[in-house]
């Protein structure tokens, strides 16, 4: 039985943009969560961390970078 995971409310946003575009770099993440969400760029990259922690996100790091 898969584990239920808890989302918190200042997660959410990060967590529509990934469902709407389906992949996004961290870069258009922050851009997209800080322009239409009162909150700072720093916040949305520690609350990135955490739904990565929880296991609700995934990164692949690209090959040029």
């Amino acid at each position: 039985m898969a584990k239920k995971m808890n989302i918190t409310e200042t997660e959410w946003p990060i967590m529509q943009v990934l469902w709407d575009r389906r992949t996004a770099t961290s870069s258009e993440i922050i851009d997209n969560v800080t322009r239409n969400h009162d909150i700072t760029r720093r916040t949305v990259k520690v609350l990135i961390n955490r739904l990565m922690a929880k296991g609700a996100i995934a990164f692949t790091r690209d090959e040029r970078d």
